[in-house]
């Protein structure tokens, strides 16, 4: 026979134990002690390691079966002994056979639906081992621990299982946080709205979990759990939502479409400062306080010249003549028209030296602007004596850097025009 290879083989569904519930055959019991005498019997039975699976499925099976009893005292009865038959419950989770692990979880959901908020005691120490079970590799055994913590989810209606569901809440397995999210979203839609704002907050941290989880279908889970809190709990709803990042409220949107996860987030919208238009405004207007006093904008600049100018100066500016044509000289240095008007030529005076071959006159530049006061120093020849042609120092001396002393000892006098030199050469006869 060819093996199915269907992901869901095997597995164990709610209808199979609501099936296996109702074909349990009732045991009736007469009196409280009666009851107590067979429960102790079953968990012996049960606790014994060398008794036969099959007879501790027999055993369990009568468990369910006085838990089905019409008698009126079995349930104040089994809440008040717990001592005679919790042990097999608690230690049947770490039942290694499918089989068996199945009657167990079977026997565990119905004292969850008879028992309710009495069976939280045996709840909160099994709850790890089956937890252990729904990571389980073998079908049979993970798909039951699943469904037996779905009843006690449902029925076991007691804050503090709060506490012992978010115990598991960090663990490394992604099945075991999946089942937790799951219980989660099983305890918002049934239990009361009183039992559940007792513990809200540790609810809304799990709620929030799930929706950041990185397993994606533990977020699955977790958006399923937050859209059932939006609709019973809308102002809690909100607060998990607005500590959620971006990313994550737009999944929310994208996935979940519902009224109350959309006011939430217009809620969210409305508390935000501005509109995204006025943010973006706000921060141009941040920019531009923060920038440089140098930082000049020439587009603005230019359009507040152009707004403010008064119309004369506009027309001056217009008018202004154009750029003049200029002289260059023999040094290659360039002058304007206008500015060559008012260049000042240097002074020259004739002074009279004498020497052993007689007197001689040397034409000296006084390079004294007018109306100063202050003497500059004279330069005769700086060739030393002459009986030729009195001469002036050539250009090249002449346009030497101003400060540089000479070989000799004498300073250098630099002119201020140098193209007036050519008309100072001219020698003079001696006296």
């Amino acid at each position: 026979m060819k093996r199915s290879s269907s992901p869901s083989a095997g597995a164990v569904t709610k209808e199979d134990f609501e099936k296996a519930i109702k074909d349990t055959p009732i045991v009736d019991v007469h009196n409280p002690g009666e009851l107590l005498v067979r429960l102790r019997k079953c968990n012996e039975t049960c606790l014994n390691p060398s008794a036969d699976w099959k007879v501790k499925s027999k055993a369990l099976s009568e468990i369910r079966g006085m838990l089905l009893a019409d008698s009126d005292f079995v349930v104040p009865t089994m809440v008040m002994h717990y001592i005679y038959w919790e042990e097999c419950l608690i230690k049947g989770m770490k039942e290694l056979r499918s089989s068996l692990c199945r009657e167990y979880c079977i026997t565990v959901a119905l004292p969850s639906v008879k028992l309710g908020h009495g069976f939280f005691r045996q709840v909160n120490v099994l709850f790890k081992s089956l937890m252990s079970l729904v990571q389980s590799s073998t079908k049979i055994m993970s798909s039951s621990a699943v469904v037996a913590a779905e009843y006690i989810a449902e029925y076991v209606r007691v804050p503090k299982l709060f506490s012992t569901i978010s115990s598991e809440i960090n663990s490394k397995s992604n099945s075991i946080r999946k089942m937790i999210f799951k219980m989660c979203n099983i305890i918002l839609s049934t239990w009361p709205r009183e039992v559940i704002s007792h513990q809200i907050k540790v609810m809304m941290e799990m709620v929030k979990a799930g929706c950041t989880d990185a397993d994606v279908h533990c977020r699955q889970y977790g958006r399923d759990a937050y859209s059932t809190l939006a609709e019973r709990f809308s102002k809690e709803a909100r607060i998990v939502f607005e500590s959620l990042d971006l990313k994550r409220q737009r999944m929310l949107m994208d996935t979940h479409s519902m009224p109350t996860t959309t006011a939430c987030y217009s809620v969210s919208n409305e508390n935000a400062s501005v509109s995204n238009k006025d943010r973006l405004h706000d921060q141009q207007k941040q920019f531009a306080n923060n920038r440089s006093r140098s930082d000049v904008d020439i587009r603005s600049t230019t359009a507040k010249i152009s707004a403010d100018t008064p119309k004369t100066c506009v027309t001056s500016l217009r008018s202004k003549p154009s750029i003049p044509r200029t002289i260059r000289t023999s040094q290659s240095t360039t002058f304007s028209k206008s500015e060559a008007s008012r260049i000042q030529m240097p002074n020259i005076r004739i002074n009279h030296q004498s020497s052993r071959d007689g007197n001689r006159k040397v034409l000296v530049l006084d390079n004294k602007p007018h109306g100063s006061t202050h003497s500059q120093p004279t330069a005769g020849s700086i060739f030393g004596p002459s009986r030729g042609v009195p001469r002036i120092a050539p250009p090249s001396t002449l346009t030497s850097r101003s400060g540089v002393k000479h070989p000799l000892g004498t300073p250098i006098v630099k002119p201020s025009l140098i193209s007036a030199q050519k008309h100072l050469t001219t020698p003079t006869s001696n006296k």
